[in-house]
């Protein structure tokens, strides 16, 4: 379910894998998401860099490591209500 509410707002392919697995992992680095995917560490900060514009993802510092989060899936509903809008107008 959630991977077809991800494709409804635009967010597919390496995005939508990453905002996956934060979700079931919690805060991650992009080396332990790359190493989850088995994706090259460019790759997981290309799709948390477009996660991040959507506000989708959260960048924190733990220990000198950037550790990323996924936002509460329950916001989604928020940016699909918004790109319904924008579509609208």
């Amino acid at each position: 379910m959630l991977e077809t509410i991800l494709q409804t707002i635009g967010i597919s392919g390496t995005p939508a894998r990453v905002y996956m697995k934060l979700v079931e992992l919690g805060p991650s680095s992009a080396r332990r998401l790359a190493e989850t995917l088995s994706l090259p560490r460019p790759s997981v900060y290309d799709g948390i860099k477009v996660l991040v514009k959507e506000n989708m993802v959260v960048e924190r510092q733990e220990d000198n490591k950037k550790m990323f989060a996924a936002n509460d899936p329950s916001t989604l509903t928020h940016s699909f209500e918004e790109k319904i809008q924008t579509l609208t107008e």
